[in-house]
Formats: structure tokens, sequence, C-alpha cells
């Protein structure tokens, strides 16, 4: 079915950043001090290599290339997933910016999720990140050479019934403010807010500006804790404050991930909680975890295509949830992502065994409201 028979469906916008699979073949990372041990790529002089020369890297560390440079980025592993989700009657288009002065260029021209992406060239470099796993360890590192990318949004086409709005990079103080008012102006688009790591490092008020205005908030747990001034070192705040926290800075719904502990989600009545899919409920999970490279991005991206299907809360959090578990268990962050008919097919096996907790946050609201109010008087 060609573009032009169908109707546009989700607008993804973000940057794009080239990955360059690593792996520290002689360090084992129970050998790592304690604290260590979820950033090894910085211990014994690694990232001075690293950033003496990317392209190549050796020592007697045995940090080796695993693989080829591919395009990657939240922008391109969202808009894979919606790609493989979404009716063939959608018609997807991610909004990206490529730089031609690094080389690179074609690669991210030929990554599959990107190859009807509305383009606008640079002259710099594009943002690189060198991905490093270590020896019998799932999870990884992942060191980010951060491009000056131009920032801002422009688009004349058809309506879409989506936004789903992610890393802007260093510039993107000026694409989210026209991203929030191309959706004050369409007021029917869904629009979906997935703060990258410069826009939770920088925050400001276009940030919050921009998520006043989303239909859906995506954050892991330590994201949201940032978001509303808590440290997510020390912070011991209850999950169901978090959200209800959260909440008051204006989406219409918030879903956070929290690894081990499964997916949470609020909207203006209840809080879902639903924990980890396993092979108990889906035998075809019976495969090892392999890292969790682009796991985040999978939940999203499925849960927001339920959501735009008017599935609900519930159907969108066991997409999500779905999603993100086969994605853990492939080498990278695309080749694991369901399409559409898997997608269905195991939603339905799951339904009746695999379903969110769900609670009326209204009493504790209120409590949560009174305890302010004494605290403003104790105050005084």
């Amino acid at each position: 079915m060609g573009a032009e028979n169908r109707h546009t469906g989700v607008l993804t916008i973000g940057n794009p950043t080239v990955d360059l699979p690593t792996k520290l073949s002689n360090l084992n990372v129970s050998t790592l001090p304690s604290g260590k041990k979820t950033s090894f790529s910085t211990y014994a002089g690694v990232l001075g290599r690293l950033f003496a020369d990317f392209a190549d890297p050796t020592g007697d560390l045995g940090l080796e290339t695993t693989g080829q440079a591919t395009a990657a980025g939240n922008v391109t592993n969202v808009t894979a997933a919606i790609n493989k989700l979404s009716p063939k009657s959608s018609y997807n288009r991610p909004i990206i910016k490529i730089g031609t002065g690094d080389g690179h260029e074609a690669t991210i021209r030929a990554h599959p999720a990107l190859t009807d992406a509305i383009v606008t060239e640079h002259k710099g470099p594009n943002s690189v990140s060198i991905v490093v796993t270590a020896k019998e360890d799932p999870d990884r590192d992942i060191i980010s050479f951060k491009s000056e990318i131009p920032g801002g949004f422009e688009y004349d086409g058809d309506e879409p019934q989506a936004i789903y709005l992610t890393s802007g990079g260093t510039n993107w103080r000026q694409t989210y403010p026209d991203v929030t008012s191309y959706a004050k102006k369409h007021k029917d688009v869904l629009l979906a807010v997935s703060p990258g790591s410069q826009e939770m490092k920088d925050k400001g008020p276009e940030l919050y500006e921009t998520i006043t205005h989303a239909t859906v908030l995506f954050a892991n747990k330590e994201e949201a804790l940032s978001l509303i001034g808590e440290d997510p070192e020390t912070s011991t705040l209850p999950i169901d404050e978090i959200l209800i926290k959260t909440k008051k800075l204006g989406p219409q719904v918030i879903s956070i991930t929290d690894g081990a502990n499964g997916s949470y989600t609020i909207d203006d009545q209840n809080i879902y909680h639903l924990g980890v899919l396993t092979p108990t409920v889906l035998p075809e999970l019976s495969h090892t975890i392999v890292n969790t490279l682009g796991a985040g991005d999978a939940y999203a991206a499925a849960f927001f295509q339920a959501l735009i299907e008017n599935l609900g809360i519930e159907e969108a959090m066991r997409w999500g949830t779905l999603n993100a578990a086969f994605v853990i268990r492939t080498e990278d962050a695309n080749s694991g992502q369901l399409i559409r008919a898997q997608m269905i097919d195991y939603a339905k096996r799951i339904q009746n065994d695999f379903r969110p907790t769900i609670s009326n946050h209204q009493a504790l609201q209120t409590r949560l409201d009174a305890d302010a109010i004494l605290n403003g008087f104790n105050r005084r």
C-alpha cells in the first residue's frame, strides 16, 4: 500500500545517534570495586582510551568491536517499533536531523526505520555512542559523544494521529517549544513525551511546559523522581506518591518503568501496576535475557500505539511489557520488537493471567493535599 493511500499515523521527533558496539572481553565486571559495577566503562582508563580512538579501540583490557556501526537512539528504536505494530493503513514518519560531516550519514539513512524520514541536514558530525558490555554481565554502559545539532521543529504535512517527542540533543530547548506550539494548535493530536538524557540534565521551563500538554509522559523511576525535584539516589518516596506528584505536572497519563518491579501508570482516576512477564505465563520467553538495550523504547512505543488505538490502559501496559520482554532477549534494540500479528496473538493469550492491579488514587490524593496544607500552616 503506497503512502498516498494511507493516513499519517505517528510523527516521531528526535535525533538519531550512531552506535558502535564493543565488549570488554578481558574484564569481568564481578571483579570491579563496589559502586563501579554499573559504570565499568569509566574504570581503569577505558574512557580515555575510547576518546583517543573509538573507531578501533584496542588495549590490554580486551576492548573490541562486536559489530558494525548502526543508526540508533530513541527516535530510531521507537519508530522501528511503531512501524511494526501499527496497521498497514498508517503511514508513520520520523522527523530527524542528520550531519554530513563525519561519514555516518549513509549509516543513518540506511536504517529501515529511517528510510522515509523527513530529514534536515546540517554540516556537522552526528552524535556517536559507544555501547560497552562486559564479560558475564547483561547490562551495558553507553559513552556518548554529543554533537551540536540544530534545534527546532517544522512540519507542514497532513495532521498526524499522534506525535512522539524524545531526545532533542543539545539544542532541545528550541525543539520542545516548537512541538508544544504545534500540539496546542492541533488539539486532536496525541502527544507522547519521553525526555532524553540532555533534557533530563537541563530540565527548565521548556521541558515542563511541554510535559503539561502531553497526553502521556514516559519516564523510568529515576527520571520521574528527578522531574519532581527528588534525588533519585536518596529518595524513599513510595511509588504511589511519585506517580501522584508527577501527575501534578499536567499530563493526562504517566507511565513509569521500574526494572524488575515492572511498570506503573496513573491516569485521572487510578494507579495501575503490572509486574514483569515470565516464561511461566508465556513460554516463548524461555530464552536468556541478553541485555536491556532498547527495552524502555520498546515498552513506550507499544504502550503508545495501544493508546492510539483506544485499547485502554490495561492493554497498553500489556503491549508495552510484551514488547520489552522480547527485546531484552536479543542482542540489539530492534530485532526483538514484535510485529502487529504477534502482539495481538500474545496479548490475547495472556490477558486472563497477566493483568495489572488497579487502585483508585483519590483517597491518597486527598491525604497528600491535606498534609501539604498542614505543613504550610506549621511553617508559618
